[in-house]
């Protein structure tokens, strides 16, 4: 059954981004096992809010667990559902977000060719390892630290090549912008993810991000622990 992670954090959907951090500090303090040595129920506990919060502060993982009520490859089974139920076990849906999981459906039962549409992701976050003292990390410490983040190339503007030079046919699809798959007996056709539906490889890659599309960028960032 699906874990309610707004209910464990005792927050409501429409919960801001300052009261889901809130929420979950004032709950992961309650139940650190620091501050519960040898309780197993208050680790349970804490491990739990770690995840709703991994989550909920996530935009792209809240997306898909307000439309699925999930979050990765496999929902959640209930009491009534058999092996027969979903047909579709050993099947990964890992590469599919929100929106092109849905798409994907779309353009299987429509009979229609997929679309290929440009979405922009959310990138990586920053993680930056800092070694605080215990006291700390409960009253909170503010500092100030140096990152480095990948931004865009400005010479190619993050396609990673060179306008439409030295493009050929796609040798996965052969120009059709499509891949099909075979699930038992039901076949699927879905963008072709070597060429991301065009039909044609990219072209001419680019000489300053050498075909990533990303340069470099040193940022600060005063960190608040509070």
């Amino acid at each position: 059954m699906a874990k309610d992670f707004y209910k464990l954090l005792g927050v409501s959907r429409s919960a801001s981004v300052a009261d889901l951090k809130k929420a979950y500090r004032k709950l992961a303090r309650k139940f650190h096992p620091d501050l519960n040595p040898g309780d197993k129920a208050a680790e349970a506990k804490f491990k739990e809010i770690q995840e709703a919060y991994s989550v909920l502060s996530d935009p792209k993982k809240k997306q898909q667990y307000d439309q699925f009520g999930f979050v990765g490859d496999h929902p959640p089974r209930g009491p009534q559902q058999g092996p027969q139920s979903a047909g579709f076990e050993g099947f990964d849906f890992s590469n599919f977000g929100t929106s092109s999981f849905r798409d994907f459906f779309e353009n299987a039962f429509s009979g229609q060719p997929a679309t290929p549409q440009a979405r922009p992701e959310r990138g990586q976050d920053l993680l930056y390892s800092m070694r605080i003292g215990f006291m700390d990390a409960i009253h909170g410490l503010k500092t100030r630290i140096q990152l480095t983040r990948m931004v865009s190339c400005s010479k190619c503007h993050g396609n990673g090549f060179i306008s439409s030079q030295g493009q050929q046919m796609c040798p996965t699809c052969k120009g059709t912008g499509q891949s099909n798959m075979q699930r038992g007996f039901m076949k699927f056709a879905t963008t072709c993810s070597t060429c991301g539906g065009s039909g044609r490889t990219p072209g001419t890659q680019c000489p300053v991000c050498h075909g990533s599309g990303a340069d470099k960028n040193p940022i600060h960032q005063c960190e608040d622990s509070r």
